[in-house]
């Protein structure tokens, strides 16, 4: 067993780990949770967001294809 000691303030969900793999996911999980995206970020996902609306398929007319593709 290692004991690791971390002089900050990180808000962990537990304190028990099984490898350091499993520690590094926790870690990065925190540091996402802190993540504030800059305005200009917001704005360009935004407006891409609004390009997109009308463009695409229907769920249905998607399956429909699916199903007429494979239904062999």
């Amino acid at each position: 067993m290692v004991h690791i000691v971390v002089d900050s303030d990180l808000k962990l969900s537990k304190t028990h780990f099984k490898n350091f793999d499993e520690l590094r996911l926790e870690i990065s999980l925190t540091e996402q949770k802190n993540y504030v995206m800059p305005e200009e970020h917001k704005r360009l996902l935004d407006q891409r967001m609004a390009a997109e609306q009308d463009q695409g398929q229907s769920w249905e007319s998607i399956k429909a294809e699916l199903s007429a593709k494979y239904a062999a």
